[in-house]
């Protein structure tokens, strides 16, 4: 089966998903097991906190995906529709601006 943007979709979301349910039990067993964890006792908060931890890994995948790839100077500028902060950072990191960017 050829790779697609679909294909590749949804095994990012699978492997979000066993991430989620990873952290879901690492969390619960840490509550039951070493110290309680009252802020995610209740499952809607418990919801939140494990969407806000793969997002984090998510964000950081993808700052570690920049490094390696060439970013276009047109998305460093902030003038152009293709304007992405993040390639922004890693492309005056690669420019050797400390200032601005992100070190590879």
């Amino acid at each position: 089966m050829p790779v697609t943007v679909a294909n590749q979709s949804c095994r990012k979301l699978t492997k979000d998903r066993q991430t989620g349910q990873q952290l879901r039990d690492a969390l619960t067993a840490f509550d039951r097991t070493f110290r309680a964890l009252p802020g995610v006792r209740n499952n809607a908060n418990l919801e939140a906190f494990v969407e806000q931890l793969i997002e984090s890994i998510r964000r950081i995948r993808y700052v570690d995906a920049l490094k390696i790839r060439p970013v276009s100077a047109a998305c460093a500028d902030p003038q152009q529709e293709c304007f992405d902060p993040i390639k922004a950072a890693a492309f005056h990191g690669r420019a050797g601006n400390k200032e601005e960017g992100i070190l590879a």
